[in-house]
């Protein structure tokens, strides 16, 4: 059935006046306080103890002209940016060169290793706030070596070709110094040769799939950008799993994981449609990646196909049928739930393989090379669905190659992509799939359903769930993920509920004006259902059924969005924000107030904490018998603990999500009928970046803002309207729409 509550007429509002600025004084130096006070001298002694053991083995430990790479282990609650061991590693020989696993790889050569000892020995007072945070000092490798044995079952999720190769991923070691770069390009040019490589999607271009792995013997190997820690991939196929091991304990190899294909999830068997319900001519197109599209009843829907990726034999071609079908017609297909009437056209990427054929398999850099030439050809297609993920977990700490790339190409087109959670198997972890690790999509877990496929309900019991790497608090969105196909077939996964949003988002792309993929995702986020804005593990936020529209406001609502290119060392408030009248009772505020910010931000693959910005963001009101503008939402000097704020209060996550609801007895009392919105950037690991980009890069944040009297016959919208007057104008674009459904 579709979903028929009523629709309003009361488009969503941007503000259009300028924040004030407001630059940034320096604070004071650290401290030396109690708890670090207490274990300074243990952790002295023992990281002069470590050092030593260092400058001993030198000669025989990995090392690339005449550098080696050391793991500075950090204290838990040594988290925080500010721990940064600055001031003890600068020291001539030495450089930081990475955050990793709480700590810091450093790049030092033996005379930088006796130095780190001098400092440790004789500190300033800045060091000895350094060396009180340090658990370990050790070679990078063992590290390295030891997470490896832990997740060496990995290796057996890896593509096995004809040959019996498997394949692999690896990320050269994070070396700073060029002579240490070229060394270890030389080393691996040196011990590859017997190896099997893949070359780089660029080269193979115009013959996409004919790509299979090339002896290695011979080639030049360009794996750095010289001087920067940005190190480079590359996929080899070996002959044998302890190579892994072996190529990790070289030094040369700073991260792994394995190569594998997106797999779909089969979704059954039943009739398609036999005719189309709808005009489709002014339908929005979502670009669907999957198994193409290979049955006749939606053939009028498809705008476009692109190039085949993987051709018709190794294309999952059923759920690619059945996706798309989804795209077009999911209130038929599954008429027993609410599901919003918006069908969609169809843009065919056939991009998707079976996972039961043993072919070459479908890398990131395939995929994403394929995408951006498809999405430079189809501009007028702004949202994207891959409803396919890996067969493994995310990685506790390191971004997926895959969702790193496509977070790249997406946000060099502005286009939006929708990916769905992935599916567990029985004994398998929970955690969300690659590339559901992808900070710039909407990702979305199931969602199961009450009564007789009636309502909302639970978690879906085989739809992965949080976290991603770095607590990445993915998937944002859950929705129906079980659904009954005309002819009696009943499927369920994540992937069906992917689509559901995707049309949403087609359709906010369509009634927006000047829309942004963070406004689309903002705006949808705010229609999520979950009280108080609270993140859940299985459901993230929620399923966007708060508004039926979410470009359109009831008539007690009234959501505003804007955007603004910020940068560091400065605040930005947004200062005379109304608060319409039905929302003040006896002198309090109440009803809701939803904040939403979404940064688009610099991040790194020289280790594994993927954001080097974060944005902090808050709601202030003016109580009365005050003079300070105090928090109604949000913090503007957080103090939680880091690794707790990381989880309970979305530090370092691209995406800030506040509310409250206040009554007639917790509403704070205003002086002053008005709200302000502040924000401001904060840098992470700024010896990977040179100052003048911490000072002048801008990044671009979009707010969405929302306030709710709690009447739903109050005329909030119209209230809020009068009162901002020429600071605010309607986001709204008008559509004549024929949508003619068979009776």
């Amino acid at each position: 059935m579709a979903d028929n509550r009523p629709v309003f007429n009361n488009p969503a509002l941007r503000l259009t006046k300028s924040p004030s600025e407001q630059k940034i004084r320096a604070t004071g130096g650290r401290k030396l306080e109690k708890q670090r006070a207490e274990r300074y001298e243990t952790c002295r002694r023992r990281a002069y103890e470590r050092v030593s053991r260092l400058l001993d083995q030198f000669s025989t430990l990995p090392r690339f002209s005449e550098r080696m790479l050391v793991w500075m282990q950090f204290y838990h609650d040594s988290a925080a940016p500010s721990h940064t061991p600055n001031e003890l590693c600068g020291v001539s020989g030495c450089q930081i060169t990475a955050p990793w696993r709480g700590g810091y790889v450093i790049e030092l050569t033996e005379q930088g290793l006796r130095n780190l000892r001098g400092r440790i020995d004789n500190p300033t007072k800045q060091a000895q706030i350094d060396i009180s945070n340090i658990l370990n000092i050790e070679p990078f490798t063992s590290a390295l070596q030891r997470e490896y044995e832990r997740h060496s079952d990995l290796a057996s999720q890896a593509y096995r070709d004809a040959e019996n190769r498997i394949w692999v991923r690896f990320t050269v070691a994070p070396y700073i110094s060029t002579d240490s770069q070229n060394a270890v390009c030389s080393y691996l040019e040196d011990v590859l040769r017997d190896a099997w490589i893949l070359p780089p999607a660029e080269e193979t271009l115009d013959q996409p799939r004919s790509r299979d792995l090339v002896p290695a013997q011979g080639r030049t190997l360009t794996l750095y950008d010289a001087g920067r820690s940005q190190p480079k991939t590359l996929v080899l196929g070996l002959s044998r799993t302890d190579r892994i091991s072996e190529l990790l304990l070289s030094g040369s190899i700073g991260r792994w994981e394995p190569i594998t294909t997106p797999r779909s999830v089969s979704p059954g068997a039943g009739r398609e449609p036999e005719e189309l319900p709808y005009d489709l001519d002014r339908a929005p197109i979502i670009g669907v990646i999957d198994g193409g599209y290979h049955a006749n009843s939606y053939l009028n829907a498809v705008a476009w196909q692109s190039d085949k990726l993987v051709t018709d034999d190794e294309a999952d071609r059923r759920h690619g049928n059945m996706l798309a079908a989804m795209i077009v017609d999911a209130t038929r297909w599954s008429n027993s739930l609410p599901i919003p009437d918006l069908p969609c056209r169809l843009g065919i990427v056939q991009a998707v393989q079976r996972d039961d054929i043993l072919v070459t398999p479908v890398t990131a850099e395939d995929l994403v090379l394929h995408l951006d030439k498809v999405m430079a050809d189809q501009p007028e297609t702004r949202v994207w669905n891959l409803s396919a993920n890996t067969p493994f977990a995310a990685h506790e700490f390191e971004v997926s190659e895959m969702a790193h790339l496509l977070a790249g190409v997406c946000r060099k087109h502005q286009n939006l992509i929708v990916i769905s959670s992935g599916n567990r198997e029985p004994g398998s972890p929970d955690i969300i799939s690659p590339p559901a690790d992808c900070d710039a999509a909407l990702v979305v877990a199931g969602r199961s359903t009450t009564g007789l496929f009636e309502a909302l309900g639970g978690k879906c019991d085989i739809s992965r769930t949080a976290f991603g790497p770095e607590l990445m608090f993915k998937p944002d969105l859950s929705w129906f993920s079980t659904h009954r196909v005309l002819g009696g077939a009943t499927v369920r996964g994540s992937s069906f509920a992917a689509p559901l949003v995707s049309r949403l988002a087609a359709h906010c792309f369509e009634h927006v004006s000047n829309p942004t993929p963070d406004l689309v995702r903002g705006l949808i986020l705010n229609a999520a259902d979950l009280p108080k804005g609270k993140y859940d593990e299985h459901l993230g936020y929620g399923s966007p059924v708060l508004i039926n529209e979410p470009w359109n406001c009831p008539p007690n609502m009234v959501i505003m969005a804007w955007s603004e290119a910020m940068r560091a060392q400065q605040s930005y408030y947004w200062t005379d924000i109304a608060v319409p009248p039905s929302m003040i009772k006896n002198g309090r505020l109440v009803g809701r107030v939803r904040l939403i910010a979404i940064l688009e931000p610099t991040v790194e693959r020289a280790g594994d904490e993927y954001f080097s910005i974060r944005i902090q963001t808050n709601v202030r009101h003016l109580p009365q018998d005050k003079e300070k503008w105090t928090g109604l939402l949000g913090t503007e000097k957080p103090t939680t603990y880091e690794h707790k704020a990381r989880k309970e209060e979305q530090k370092w996550q691209p995406v800030q999500f506040l509310e409250k609801q206040f009554t007639e007895t917790n509403g704070p009392f205003l002086k002053e009928n008005r709200l302000e919105v502040g924000a401001r950037l904060f840098w992470r690991h700024r010896f990977l970046f040179e100052d003048a980009t911490i000072r002048e890069r801008a990044h671009e944040a979009t707010f969405v803002l929302t306030l709710e009297s709690s009447d739903s016959e109050d005329d909030t919208y119209n209230q809020f309207r009068f009162m901002m007057g020429t600071e605010i104008e309607e986001m709204g674009i008008s559509i004549e729409t024929e949508v003619d459904n068979e009776e």
